[in-house]
């Protein structure tokens, strides 16, 4: 504020200032009790926002109280401040009228990191061509926004907000107007220690400098990064928590001379819907190869019965299957039954036991228990390079209780019945979860079994019914 004192003395005065929203209600003022005694020398004098509004002599009101207690700033909204002087005994205006000015409070959003991924891990050898990808700042600022983007080195026993707070960042660079970079060339790349068997380390530009260590054990650094947006005077456009985006983790690892080691091939399987077990179910996951390179692979997958299935003899693996030799490309790809782009071809399914082979084949789901599905990535030496496994829980009732099953006998004959069915699909769960389809069995000993062709599967949208084409002939 500049004020002109046009007379040839001192003047003694206070300064009044007053805060109007959008909607022209005051949200704040100066009490005039608290404000300090300022003397207009003759001339301009200038006084800045702390003059004129400091923070220990406002009185704030509704929202803005709240807010300013909870967040340290008024909500945003476009506001009018004005300001008067004020005689500093009497109270009065020592001005014509007071001076307002129009300004905008706007709560810019932090952006959103984008690549990599949080816990993405990185082969060594593809840190630099990583590119570390945000979005802008919202809503649009009408500055040139720079964006510091900052690499920490999480520590042992550190969690990713530790390693943010309290260490110092590896990488620290600003970019104006820019929402990406690769790994900033003027920062050294971050090394992979590897230490051999009686504890000795060396980092991995090290090695490859001379022979293979033996027995050696690859560590995965872990590292997080994030960007901070400032505007054109280095101020911090965010003002909510640490100003900063959410904090991405992401992990290095080193490849040995090629070789693949720990989790270069990563397997996550899907988990199969509630209280459904098929053989589709054990060839539905995503492989990823974490290298630069394409590995030759196979697969082997099996489900096995941890507790509660009832069928005689069961082994505690009842189901192996396996695939033909295929190129693994780097990426991920994702792996289902009867899909083309797939590049593997399935063997045939071996069964611990022909109840088994009939629970699978026949009924199209295994009988109550608990499960695990588990899917091996195999070099070309049959050795072990990637896993992945889930857990599945079949409960009888549950599995049946979502559908209501009505029988009204059409005639009586000695040796059977013929019956009109209709089902009612009562589940209300959410999509990924819904019963898809049913068959027509018979687990009543004085029906034992049903004849015609009424087993095929049949899908009865939730909370309808449907009735069993054609009629169900039971033979006693």
């Amino acid at each position: 504020m500049i004020v002109n004192n046009t007379s040839k003395a001192p003047i003694d005065c206070k300064i009044k200032t007053q805060l109007f929203n959008s909607k022209e209600e005051m949200v704040g003022e100066t009490d005039f009790n608290k404000m300090p005694v300022l003397s207009l020398q003759p001339g301009i004098s200038q006084f800045n926002a702390e003059d004129i509004y400091p923070l220990d002599a406002i009185k704030l009101f509704g929202n803005s109280l709240s807010s300013m207690l909870k967040t340290g700033r008024i909500p945003e909204d476009n506001y009018r401040i004005c300001t008067d002087l004020l005689d500093p005994v009497k109270g009065t205006p020592l001005t014509q009228s007071p001076q307002c000015k129009m300004f905008s409070i706007i709560a810019f959003q932090a952006p959103v990191l984008l690549t990599p991924r949080e816990d993405e891990i990185i082969p060594e050898t593809g840190i630099r061509a990583v590119m570390f990808r945000w979005t802008p700042v919202t809503p649009s600022s009408n500055v040139l926004v720079t964006y510091r983007f900052q690499v920490w080195e999480v520590l042992d026993g550190q969690t990713k907000a530790d390693a943010c707070r309290y260490n110092q960042p590896i990488v620290e660079k600003d970019f104006r107007g820019i929402l990406q970079t690769q790994w900033p060339v003027d920062f050294a790349l971050p090394g992979v220690v590897v230490s051999d068997a009686i504890g000795s380390a060396t980092s991995a530009s090290e090695r490859d400098k001379g022979d293979k260590l033996p027995n050696s054990v690859v560590n995965k650094l872990m590292y997080v990064w994030s960007v901070t947006p400032y505007d054109d005077q280095d101020r911090k456009l965010v003002i909510e928590g640490y100003g900063m985006a959410e904090p991405f983790g992401f992990s290095i690892k080193h490849i040995d001379n090629g070789t693949i080691v720990n989790d270069d091939i990563t397997v996550e399987l899907q988990q199969p819907p509630r209280n459904q077990l098929s053989l589709d179910d054990l060839w539905n996951f995503k492989l990823t190869n974490l290298t630069n390179d394409p590995i030759p692979v196979s697969l082997s997958g099996t489900i096995s019965v941890v507790a509660g299935a009832v069928i005689t003899g069961v082994a505690r693996i009842i189901v192996e299957g396996t695939s033909s030799s295929f190129s693994l490309p780097p990426g991920t790809i994702h792996f289902t039954v009867g899909d083309t782009e797939t590049p593997a071809e399935l063997g045939p399914i071996k069964y611990s036991s022909d109840e088994w082979r009939q629970a699978f084949e026949r009924n199209g789901n295994a009988p109550a228990g608990d499960y695990t599905l588990c899917v091996s990535v195999l070099d070309k030496e049959g050795k072990e390079i990637g896993k992945g496994s889930v857990n599945q829980k079949i409960t009888g009732g549950d599995a049946c209780k979502d559908f209501k099953v009505n029988m009204v006998q059409r005639n009586k004959e000695d040796n059977g019945g013929c019956y009109d069915i209709s089902i009612t699909n009562n589940y209300r769960g959410i999509v990924a979860d819904r019963p898809k389809s049913f068959r027509i069995t018979a687990n009543n000993a004085n029906e034992p079994s049903i004849g015609g062709n009424t087993r095929t599967s049949k899908v009865i949208p939730p909370g309808t019914e449907a009735p069993v084409e054609p009629p169900v002939n039971v033979i006693k």
